[in-house]
């Protein structure tokens, strides 16, 4: 961002990410921003260094099943800011001065930057997730897709061995364990609370992910306990971490997981920043 103004995402780790909570300074600190659209996200992305960005469909409360909202004290720089996606800097948009429910931070916003799905490799656009929602480091998890509008878990349907093989070889490992695994019960939720909105339909001889075929969007009928659970085999290749703004790199048998009940599916421009 331009100096004298700062933007940061932050994640349910609370490490500076591609999606997660909008943070600005202020002279008070970071704050949060109550409410915004997909320009403001776009602007603020594409400032980042990312091709661009949007709004989150999860709610800071329940993001990737946890609250990353502002905590009590937190200041909140904005409210309803809006973009038109392609300003310099976000004092060429227009906001309002927090007030009312803005103040509780529950409506504090969560966007997602990517990167052109046209230039993005494998490595850049898959992840392997824990039951705690974090990256896997063991190439035991939930498989997720950066799509344009974030991250996605991965349909079950279509989802064969030729698919599973793909994805541990874009990810660096050497094969996929074929062995059944226990569905995700209890602590051990793999299962997440997000909807599948990509189908990965790989026959095994693609060389990564990017070449294989898929349904994405409208065309995926799928709810969270289908999401693709997997567990990769052989030892990692070694990643050079990107310069660029990019998702990071995390690891990547096939099994439905189990649905647990309750979980949820889910103008003015005389604020000064330092």
């Amino acid at each position: 961002m331009p100096r004298g103004l700062a933007v940061r995402l932050l994640d349910e780790t609370g490490s500076l990410s591609n999606s997660g909570l909008v943070e600005v300074r202020t002279a008070s600190g970071y704050g949060s921003v109550c409410g915004l659209d997909d320009g403001a996200a776009n602007a603020i992305c594409r400032r980042m260094g990312f091709e661009g960005g949007s709004v989150a469909r999860d709610t800071c409360s329940d993001f990737h099943g946890h609250n990353i909202c502002g905590s009590r004290g937190m200041p909140v720089a904005m409210q309803r800011l809006s973009c038109k996606g392609n300003e310099q800097d976000l004092a060429e948009c227009s906001w309002m001065i927090p007030e009312g429910d803005c103040l509780e931070h529950t409506r504090d916003s969560v966007i997602h930057c990517h990167t052109s799905s046209t230039t993005s490799s494998a490595r850049d656009a898959a992840r392997l997730v824990d039951e705690a929602g974090h990256p896997s480091q063991n190439g035991f998890g939930r498989l997720e897709v950066l799509l344009p509008d974030g991250w996605s878990p991965v349909c079950q349907a279509g989802f064969g061995i030729g698919s599973a093989s793909v994805a541990c070889k874009s990810l660096g490992f050497a094969a996929v364990d074929v062995n059944p695994l226990p569905p995700c019960k209890g602590t051990k939720d793999l299962c997440g609370s997000s909807l599948p909105q990509l189908q990965l339909l790989c026959d095994g001889s693609e060389s990564d992910i990017s070449r294989c075929p898929k349904k994405v969007g409208d065309d995926v009928f799928c709810s969270p306990h289908e999401n693709v659970v997997l567990r990769c085999m052989g030892q990692r290749a070694k990643v050079v971490p990107h310069l660029t703004p990019s998702p990071p790199v995390l690891a990547a048998s096939m099994l439905p997981c189990l649905f647990l009940p309750g979980r949820k599916w889910s103008r003015r421009r005389d604020f000064r920043f330092v």
